[in-house]
């Protein structure tokens, strides 16, 4: 999990500083919910950002708390937007990743997983892999093995986060694509950007030496 500031993300550790605020709305509606806030503090630019959450009530000596074992995770303040370091990445791309993030702010665990999904083909898309399907061309991705099985886990989630059953999902799983595919981005898009810079230079070279 990266601190969601845009001059920060750096990498979070949700334990770091976590706390369940003691301040929340005491105002809940017939039904018996109300909110719960979840403030957290970034130990690198010592920042807070919030978790806000609907919950029932349950009584406690008398008292209304809400129950913290049926949260459901509104949205997120600030929502985390990741930045890309590679210069030559597709709008689209971005775009796409950009709205998993999005989603994932407000708990759409099926949001997220459809964009996330979309995003691994849009990746397939922009290099031009050959398949018959996408699974096919997420395989002839030049990348990693380990990364060519993250990103079929990827679509793996995305296909079933979007097909009606019963099987559950979790933010978790969500969050940890969203911290990998960032990772196979750049190296794609960085390793050609490194590779058009060393033919820059020795076509300089070379220019120079025929001159010689």
């Amino acid at each position: 999990m990266k601190c969601p500031y845009h001059d920060c993300q750096k990498d979070f550790n949700p334990e770091w500083g976590t706390e369940r605020s003691n301040v929340y709305p005491t105002m809940y509606s017939t039904d018996g919910d109300g909110l719960w806030i979840e403030t957290a503090e970034c130990k690198f630019c010592n920042r807070q950002f919030h978790l806000i959450f609907r919950s029932k009530k349950v009584l406690v000596e008398g008292q209304q708390y809400p129950d913290t074992h049926r949260c459901e995770l509104l949205f997120t303040f600030p929502s985390v937007k990741t930045t890309f370091v590679t210069k030559t990445l597709p709008a689209k791309i971005k775009e796409y990743f950009n709205e998993a993030e999005r989603c994932r702010s407000i708990g759409s665990i099926t949001g997220a997983g459809a964009c996330l999904r979309k995003t691994v083909y849009a990746i397939c898309d922009d290099k031009r892999t050959r398949g018959n399907d996408y699974k096919e061309k997420i395989g002839n991705l030049e990348v990693k093995g380990k990364y060519q099985d993250l990103l079929k886990q990827i679509k793996w989630l995305g296909d079933n986060t979007t097909k009606p059953g019963d099987e559950k999902y979790t933010l978790e799983d969500v969050d940890l694509a969203l911290e990998i595919l960032p990772l196979l981005i750049e190296e794609l898009y960085l390793k050609d950007e490194k590779i058009n810079e060393v033919e820059k230079v020795l076509s300089k070279v070379r220019s120079r030496t025929s001159q010689g």
